[in-house]
This record gives structure tokens, sequence and C-alpha cells, in this order.
């Protein structure tokens, strides 16, 4: 490792331990401030409270990292720019691409340890902390009146993947239910479709409005469906195992999103595609660290004026700028207009090649 790559990383290490720190105790603070009465109504335990907040760090940490780096990037840049090291350097035969690269190895280590934290410990800090605020904070009764479950399914008994697009606790309903029963192969062999699903005590499953599909080896329809206004469908789970299954993407990680999104096939491209979204986005966010250091190198070298705060409004607003392009990209692609791949990634590309384009250009 080269003097200079030594020297602007020690640069570096200094700002983004003090940012990551600062954002950390700023969000807790925040959170903590909007519970606070309902802690202290709940007479929430203080291990309890403590639980709660150290579950939150690595949530905190994911999100807030590559703006971390960022403000760090073009802290560190910034100065190296108003002493005029960066032409010293220059001077002294380095070029523009060797100045900048121990900024883009911090982006890739940080990028590298956001995945790491997201893959290993998001998925179970987020039902840690989701767990204590409705259980502790909140209260919210543990029984199952009023409860909806959003796109529920279960891998259930005799080869039964189940999916319902909404499932209501209270009235024991299935909305859009979809049953795809399996041989020991996993080739599907039925399918059965229905407007909704109530459990009854006597006949237990009732589908209303079904169909019945059946499959050979090729996973072709053989035949005309089966239509029935109303048919007893051989379900071995009852209303309440559905209360736990309760399935979102921020509680799993990439392969086991992968393998929830295997067992779906055949249950419809609409409820795969927006999984396909969080699942492209397990890997494409990580990387915004890297890439958003890229894209804010040519603001922080343009500039020798303005000093942190001149740093801190540029990095702000590149920030939002990113944050804001994921959020339109993601919330189109989980509407079907733009694929899953695309809607992930869009934000990437875009910063990526403006970055280079820029870097490109400076002198």
């Amino acid at each position: 490792m080269r003097i200079t790559d030594r020297y602007i990383i020690k640069q570096l290490l200094f700002p983004l331990f003090y940012c990551l720190i600062s954002f950390i105790f700023l969000y807790i603070i925040i959170d903590l401030f909007g519970h606070l009465d309902e802690i202290l109504k709940q007479r929430v335990a203080f291990n309890i409270v403590l639980k709660y907040y150290g579950s939150f760090v690595p949530i905190i940490f994911v999100q807030t990292a590559p703006i971390a780096v960022l403000v760090s990037t073009i802290y560190v840049l910034g100065n190296l720019n108003k002493y005029n090291e960066i032409i010293a350097m220059k001077a002294g035969g380095l070029s523009l691409w060797v100045i900048i690269r121990p900024f883009l190895i911090l982006g890739f280590l940080v990028s590298a340890s956001v995945f790491l934290v997201n893959e290993g410990f998001v998925p179970s800090a987020s039902i840690t902390t989701k767990n204590i605020k409705e259980d502790k904070m909140e209260k919210k009764s543990s029984s199952s009146e009023g409860k909806v479950i959003e796109n529920v399914a279960i891998y259930g008994a005799n080869n039964q993947m189940i999916y319902a697009r909404f499932y209501n606790a209270s009235k024991k309903t299935l909305v859009n239910p979809i049953i795809l029963i399996s041989d020991m192969e996993k080739n599907i062999e039925t399918k059965i479709t229905a407007a909704e699903g109530k459990w009854t005590e006597s006949a237990g499953w009732v589908f209303y409005n079904c169909a019945v599909y059946n499959f050979d080896n090729n996973n072709q329809i053989i035949g005309e469906p089966q239509l029935f206004t109303e048919k007893s469908v051989a379900i071995e789970e009852k209303p309440d195992d559905f209360l736990h299954y309760e399935v979102r993407s921020e509680y799993m990680n990439f392969e086991q999103l992968k393998k929830y999104i295997d067992k779906l096939y055949g249950v419809g491209n609409k409820i795969t595609d927006k999984l396909l979204v969080d699942l492209y986005n397990k890997i494409s966010f990580p990387l915004i660290s890297l890439v958003i250091v890229l894209a804010g190198i040519p603001f922080a070298m343009t500039s020798k004026r303005g000093g942190a705060l001149l740093g801190v409004g540029i990095s702000i607003a590149i920030s939002l700028i990113y944050y804001g392009i994921i959020s339109i990209s993601i919330a189109l692609g989980k509407g079907g207009m733009l694929p899953p791949l695309v809607a992930s990634w869009s934000a990437n590309f875009i910063f990526a090649g403006l970055g280079l384009y820029l870097v490109s250009r400076l002198r």
C-alpha cells in the first residue's frame, strides 16, 4: 500500500466512525423520545428497552452507512483540495484514479460490511424490534381479533403450498387463496384457486367460486378446469396456523427469501415479481456505499470553499436524490411497471454512470 493510501485512509477513518456513531445515537434518541410515553405508560423494564435499541443498531447501521461514508469522503477530499494537497500529489506523478483509490476501497469495504450485517443480523433484529414494540410498548392484544395478514403463505402438509392475498383472522377467511399440490419431485400436479376460503367447524376449509386444474409432467393443464360454486378442500392447517406465517422480506436473508420465492412458483407473476424486487435489492442496496462515493468524489474535488458545512450539504443533497430514485424505482417494480432486476439496480447504474462520467472529466 502506498504512503498516500495509508495517509488518506487514516484521514477517512475518524470522520467515518464519528458519523456512524452520531447517526446511531441521534436515531436512538429521536426514537426514544417518540416512544417515551408508551414506555412509561406500559412500565417497560430497562433491560427490555436496552434489548430493543440494541437490536436497532444493525438496522440503523445498514441504513446510514452509505451517508456516513459519503460525508467522510466529501469532507476529507474537500480538505485535501482546500490545502492544495491534491495538486501536490498530481505534481508528484500520481494519477487521479490513484488519488481517489483509497476512497473507493473504503466504499467497497463499507458495502461488504453492510451486506454481511444485512444478511447476518438485520432479519433477526427486525423480528426482535417488532415483537418488543407490539408486545411490550404498544401492548397489542395477542388475540387474533381484527388481525389481517397480507400475502400469507404456508408450505403445508401433503406437499401443499397454500397462498392467500389476505388472511382475516377474526373471520377465519382466506381472500383469493391458491393451493399448489406437488408430487415428491416438487412437480405441480394440481392447482386450486378460489375467490374466498372460509373455515367451518363442521367441514373445515370451504372454498367458494373455486377452480381445480390438473397438470401433467410438463406442467401443462390436462383437460378443462373443474369449476365449483362451493367446495370443501382438504387442508390440514387450521386458522391459527396462518397467524404464525406472516412473512416479510426484511425478516429473511437472501437465501431464505430465494427459497421462499421458489416455493411460490406457480402462484402468479405479480406476487413473485414483488418479492424478486426485494431479493435483488438485498444485493444492490449494500453497493450504495461504493457507488455513492464514486458519485460524490467529483463534487468534493471541484469545490475549495465552504468547508465541512458545504460537504454535509452536498452529501445530504446527493443522498436525498439517490434514495428518492431508489424509492421510486422499487415502487414501480412492485407495481409491475419495471422488471424486478431493473427496479432494484437502476439507481446504482445511474449514479455509477454519472460518477464515472464526472470523474473522467476531472483534471
